[in-house]
């Protein structure tokens, strides 16, 4: 097996495990979802979403992706507000 074979393999896999991860983060949003119905609260809180980005480009050791990491989790949030969205029979964004 050459060396773009062992990498796809690589990608493959982690792309497995990323689709699992992304099921379980779309259903945490769908419980926040819920929380924030029951208690009045909106869909969007951009004081949680700005630590969150901030929280998560910290976790980046290679400074070079650090910006896309970040348009992957403003991505990512914009997904889970849509969805939340969807569960409450709310227009998203």
């Amino acid at each position: 097996m050459n060396e773009l074979e062992n990498a796809r393999r690589a990608i493959d896999e982690i792309d497995r495990q990323m689709a699992a991860l992304f099921e379980k983060r779309m259903q945490a949003a769908g419980r926040a979802a819920l929380y924030k119905k029951e208690h009045g609260l909106p869909i969007l809180d951009q004081g949680r979403e700005t630590q969150v980005i901030e929280k998560n480009r910290a976790l980046i050791r290679e400074p070079a992706l650090r910006d896309d990491y970040e348009e992957y989790i403003r991505f990512q949030m914009a997904l889970s507000r849509r969805y939340q969205a969807r569960l409450l029979g709310q227009t998203s964004d």
